[in-house]
């Protein structure tokens, strides 16, 4: 998905809104159908819609900006990059990892904010597990994912972000 980010001399008294600024609102539409925030059951509903807003929000933030992803200051740009490989199951699972907590959050936009990020990362390790408890570890389909997931793994998120800005996508 290609961000729209115009940058312009805001001395100029145009508005985000006049001069092709993405809205909250168009961010947050984005969001929930990239999530399919409609397949949440309603219980969860209340609890994706606040995961998308935080979402969208960081998406209204300036790309140059920096912002604090697990104690590291990250760009908005690779967050949102990250954030935009976000799935359904991802945000089940953030979901599921806020409710097993057994610690307050404190900080509890900060905390999500990094549990989406890892979330991304963490999909296809959840993915094996479950495969490997069903399975078992000698399962050739188990193997054969195995070795997709290890190929990806040389692709770090700065190395997407890049390929993403030569392609005009950031």
């Amino acid at each position: 998905m290609k961000n729209n980010y115009a940058f312009t001399n805001h001395s100029q008294g145009r508005s985000q809104s006049q001069v092709g600024y993405p809205t909250l609102g168009d961010h947050l539409a984005r969001i929930e159908a990239q999530i399919e925030i409609c397949c949440f059951d309603e219980e969860y509903e209340a609890q994706a819609e606040e995961i998308c807003l935080i979402i969208a929000e960081v998406f209204m933030l300036p790309p140059t900006a920096e912002i604090q992803i697990a104690g590291q200051k990250l760009s908005v740009a690779l967050v949102c990059g990250v954030y935009e490989m976000l799935r359904h199951e991802d945000i089940i699972a953030v979901m599921d990892n806020v409710e097993k907590a057994t610690y307050e959050i404190k900080h509890k936009k900060t905390y999500l904010r990094t549990a989406l990020y890892n979330a991304v990362f963490e999909h296809e390790t959840r993915e094996l597990n479950d495969l490997r408890a069903e399975c078992g570890d000698d399962d050739p389909y188990l193997r054969t994912r195995r070795e997709r997931i290890n190929e990806r793994r040389y692709r770090t998120a700065q190395e997407w972000l890049a390929e993403r800005k030569k392609a005009g996508n950031v």
